[in-house]
C-alpha cells in the first residue's frame, strides 16, 4: 500500500487486511501460458469464448475492474441481463482479446509479473469510453465508475511496454552522457480528456502518448546522437511517428524531439501495438517546459496548450526562441528574428510580468509533504494542490503498482473542479523525481538561471 510521506517520517507497511481471504495457490508453470477447463456462465448461448478477465483476491468488498486489471490471477463478474444461464468448458490462451460478455465469470493465468495490467476491453469499448470522457463537463474525471474503469485499465495497460521502452531509453542516454534525466509517466485523465476535446475525431485507442518516457540531455548534439542510436537499433518495436519540434518548434515555444513506438514482443503478444511516446530534450528546453507547467498550474490555465493569459503566452513564445539561441536551435516564425530585437522583447515582458518574483513566490509558498531521505520506492503519486499551497507525495514499492494506479484514479476524481493536478510517475528516488518533474515542486530555478544568462 502506498505511503503518505511526511517530513522526517516514513510510515511502516500496514498490516494485512483482517478481512482478506487466504491467497490462492500460485499457478504452476504449465498453467502460466494456458488456463484450462475454464467455466463460463453466460446470459445466452454463444460459441465464442468470453474475454480474458484477470482478477485478484482483494480486501475490498467490491474492487473495481481497474484494480483487478493489474493482478495475475483474477475473476471478474459482469451482471447478466437475463435469467438464462449456460455452462461451457473451454480453453483460453493467455493473451487473447475479447470484450467482456455480460454474465461471464472466468479464471485466467497471466504469463507476466502480477504487477502489470493488461487490456480487459476491446478497442471499440475504449473508444466509446473516450468519447464519453471528451463530452464530460467535468473535464477529465467521470462520475460514471464503469467508464472510469475502462479508461483506467487502458491507461494502466501501457505500464509494461512503457517500462520496457524506458529502460532502453535510459541505457542509450547513459551511453551518451554521464547523468541524463530519465523518467516515465502515465498521462493524466484530465490531459486525456482535454486532448480528445481539442482534436475532434481522435480515438482514445490510437492516442500516442498515454505512456510517455523522457530523456533530458545537455545539448542538441546529444539529442541528435540519441536519435541516431534509435535509428540504428535492432529492437522489434516499430517507429510509428516522429515529430522534430527542435527544428520546427511549436508556436507556443515548445521544443523537443518526439518518437512514438508501437510495442512488439515475440514472446507475448498481450501488449503488441500499444504506443509509447519518447521525448528527447535539452536541459534548456526542459527548464522552459518546467516554467510553463508551473505558471499554468498556479494560474489554473493550460498555458502549454496555448490557453490562458495572453501576456504569459507571449512571454513563453519569446523566451522559447531566446533559449534556442543558447542551444543553437531554430527561432520560431512568430517572434522577432533579429537577436537584439528578440532580447528587447523578452526583457520588456519579464519586467511587465514580474517573472522572477512570481516564480520565486510560487516556489516558496509550496509546502512539500515528503522526505528526501526516503529510499526503496519505485512509484510516486504526486498530488499538487496550489489552493492549499501543498504538494502531497505518496510512495509505492515495486509490487504495489495496482494500489498506486487505484490511488491515482481516486485522486483525479477528488481534484475535479479544482486547480489541483496529479500524476503517477516512476523514479529511482525523490531527488531524481525533483530533477525529472520540477514543475510539481514549483522549482523553476534552472529556468531563472537560463533567463538571467540569456539577458545578461
Amino acid at each position: 500500500m502506498g505511503r503518505l510521506v511526511e517530513p522526517g517520517v516514513e510510515r511502516g507497511r500496514p498490516s494485512a487486511c483482517p478481512t482478506a481471504k487466504p491467497a490462492a495457490a500460485r499457478p504452476t508453470a504449465a498453467m502460466t501460458w494456458q488456463a484450462e477447463a475454464l467455466r463460463w456462465t453466460a446470459s445466452r448461448p454463444s460459441s465464442r469464448p468470453s474475454s480474458r478477465q484477470p482478477a485478484r483476491k482483494s480486501c475490498r468488498a467490491a474492487p473495481s475492474i481497474a484494480a483487478m486489471a493489474l493482478s495475475g490471477v483474477s475473476a471478474v463478474t459482469v451482471p447478466t441481463a437475463g435469467a438464462v444461464r449456460e455452462s461451457t468448458t473451454t480453453r483460453l490462451r493467455c493473451g487473447s482479446h475479447y470484450p467482456p460478455r455480460p454474465g461471464t465469470v472466468g479464471l485466467v493465468m497471466s504469463s507476466l509479473n502480477s504487477s502489470w495490467a493488461s487490456p480487459l476491453f476491446s478497442r471499440g469499448q475504449v473508444d466509446r469510453a473516450g468519447r464519453l470522457l471528451a463530452a464530460s463537463a467535468k473535464s477529465g474525471t467521470l462520475s460514471d465508475r464503469g467508464v472510469g474503469d475502462v479508461i483506467n485499465n487502458w491507461r494502466s495497460s501501457h505500464s509494461f511496454p512503457l517500462n520496457t521502452l524506458q529502460m532502453g531509453l535510459r541505457n542509450k542516454a547513459t551511453s551518451i552522457c554521464d547523468a541524463p534525466i530519465v523518467a516515465q509517466r502515465l498521462k493524466r485523465v484530465s490531459s486525456i480528456a482535454h486532448k480528445l476535446q481539442r482534436f475532434q475525431g481522435m480515438q482514445l485507442s490510437r492516442m500516442q502518448d498515454i505512456g510517455g518516457a523522457r530523456a533530458v540531455l545537455p545539448t542538441i548534439k546529444d539529442v541528435d546522437e540519441l536519435r541516431k542510436l534509435y535509428s540504428r537499433s535492432s529492437a522489434r518495436h516499430k517507429l510509428a511517428n516522429e515529430k522534430d519540434y527542435v527544428r520546427q518548434p511549436k508556436a507556443s515555444g515548445y521544443r523537443g524531439l518526439h518518437l512514438v513506438y508501437r510495442y512488439h514482443s515475440d514472446r507475448n503478444d498481450v501488449y503488441n501495438g500499444l504506443q509509447i511516446e519518447l521525448q528527447l530534450r535539452t536541459r534548456t528546453q526542459h527548464a522552459w517546459a518546467t516554467a510553463v507547467e508551473t505558471v499554468g498550474t498556479f494560474l489554473g490555465q493550460s498555458l502549454k496548450s496555448s490557453q490562458g493569459r495572453e501576456e504569459w503566452l507571449i512571454f513563453f513564445e519569446l523566451i522559447g526562441s531566446g533559449f534556442a539561441l543558447v542551444d543553437g536551435g531554430t527561432i520560431a516564425d512568430n517572434v522577432p528574428g533579429e537577436r537584439d530585437a528578440l532580447l528587447a522583447e523578452i526583457r520588456k515582458a519579464t519586467l511587465n510580468l514580474h517573472v522572477k518574483d512570481t516564480l520565486e513566490a510560487f516556489r516558496h509558498t509550496l509546502r512539500v509533504v515528503g522526505d528526501r531521505r526516503l529510499r526503496g520506492f519505485k512509484y510516486f503519486l504526486l498530488v499538487l494542490q496550489p489552493n492549499k499551497e501543498k504538494l502531497k507525495i505518496r510512495a509505492f514499492r515495486v509490487g504495489e503498482l495496482r494500489e498506486a494506479t487505484d490511488a491515482y484514479l481516486a485522486e483525479e476524481r477528488d481534484l475535479v473542479d479544482t486547480s489541483g493536478d496529479s500524476v503517477l510517475v516512476s523514479s529511482d528516488s525523490l531527488e531524481s523525481l525533483r530533477r525529472a518533474f520540477p514543475n510539481y515542486f514549483g522549482d523553476t530555478r534552472r529556468f531563472v538561471q537560463e533567463m538571467d544568462s540569456l539577458l545578461s
